[in-house]
Parts: C-alpha cells; sequence; structure tokens
C-alpha cells in the first residue's frame, strides 16, 4: 500500500487543487493532493505543520471524520473553499499519521474535543531498547541496508561493533542503545567517507 510523506502540508498540497488555464473548466483542471495519493494506505505528516497552515487542520479533521474528500481552491485571506469548479466528493480511504514532540497528543486532547475522536491510538517510541542480540542484530541490519542502497563502503564486524558501542554511549547507559537511527547513519556515513579518503576497501 502507499505511504506518503508530506513535508509540507499546506491546504493545496494534502488536499489537491484546480488549476485556472483553459477556458472551460473540465477533469484535467483537477489535480490530486497527498491525501488522495495515499488512498488506500498511509500519509504522514508532522503535528505542527499541520497546526500552521491556515485551514488544514480543520479540513483534515472533518475528512477523516466523513471519508469523503473534496478537492476545492481555497481563499486564505476569506478562510473558505472557493471557485467556481466544484467537484463531486470522493470516498476516502486512508491512515494518517501525525508526528509530534511528546505531550503534543495530551494538549491537543485537551484543547479540541474532537481529536481523540479522529486519532484513537497514542504512541509513543522509546528514545532508547535494550542490548540484546535482537537489538543488535537491528543496527546490523540498519548499517547495511545503508551500505546497499547509499553505495558505502562495507563495514566490518569491528566497525559494526563500533558503532553500537556509540549507541550505548548516547544511551548513557552499557545496557542500553539509542534508537535515533538517523544519528547512527550519519557516523556510518562519515566512516565510510574516512575510509574511502585512505583508499580502504572497508570500513574498519
Amino acid at each position: 500500500c502507499p505511504v506518503v510523506i508530506e513535508t509540507n502540508p499546506t491546504f493545496g498540497n494534502l488536499f489537491g487543487t484546480i488549476s485556472g488555464a483553459g477556458d472551460l473548466p473540465g477533469p484535467l483542471q483537477v489535480h490530486p493532493g497527498a491525501l488522495l495519493r495515499a488512498e488506500g494506505g498511509y500519509l504522514v505528516l508532522r503535528c505542527l505543520d499541520v497546526l500552521r497552515e491556515p485551514g488544514v487542520w480543520m479540513h483534515l479533521k472533518r475528512v477523516l471524520q466523513t471519508g469523503r474528500l473534496e478537492i476545492r481552491d481555497y481563499d486564505q485571506g476569506a478562510g473558505a473553499q472557493t471557485g467556481s469548479l466544484q467537484p463531486q466528493a470522493i470516498p476516502i480511504d486512508l491512515k494518517v499519521v501525525l508526528i509530534g514532540e511528546p505531550g503534543v497528543y495530551e494538549q491537543l486532547a485537551a484543547e479540541d474535543p474532537q481529536f481523540p475522536q479522529v486519532f484513537k491510538i497514542h504512541a509513543e517510541f522509546d528514545s532508547t531498547i535494550p542490548v540484546g542480540k535482537q537489538s543488535l542484530k537491528r543496527y546490523a541490519d540498519y548499517l547495511q541496508w545503508l551500505v546497499d542502497i547509499e553505495g558505502l563502503l562495507p563495514l566490518s564486524a569491528q566497525a559494526m561493533a563500533a558503532v553500537a558501542e556509540y549507541g550505548a554511549r548516547c544511551a548513557g547507559r552499557r545496557d542500553r542503545l539509542i534508537t535515533r537511527y538517523s544519528e547512527i547513519g550519519d557516523l556510518a556515513r562519515e566512516a565510510a567517507f574516512h575510509a574511502s579518503q585512505v583508499a580502504a576497501k572497508k570500513v574498519t
């Protein structure tokens, strides 16, 4: 199923737009947004980005509550949908994942009674995981995936162990590893760069 990550959830990017080109209005002027592209799958949004955009939050709730998407032009000044072309509402079925800082779910639930009804599942991810065979395998799998997808120099077993040691140091405990995989990835990229500078065949 599709997984769409919308990093700029403006009204048009999220719900779609209607272009003004051409003399007569028609279906070619209707352009889908991220919601329609994620039909049958998942749409991932940063909560703060959604709340900053005029009109987006209220319309997003309406789409999720009704299961129907209306593509309209949006006048930010008037705070309302406009335009002479009014396409029929489209039935839509998808899951929306909002990512936010700790405490944002409780804050939104307190300010908006509809929020817990629309976003029923609240999940928090630990910043660390316990050290164990499964966790170390996950580290190694991630590093190997990074090597394959970005064409980095391969990491030796000793290099992977050093990355895991770094993860434990960042966690501040010997029995825990950080789950900030972007940070782990940056370390692997930096190590691969330094290894390539000395014409090494792999990261040691």
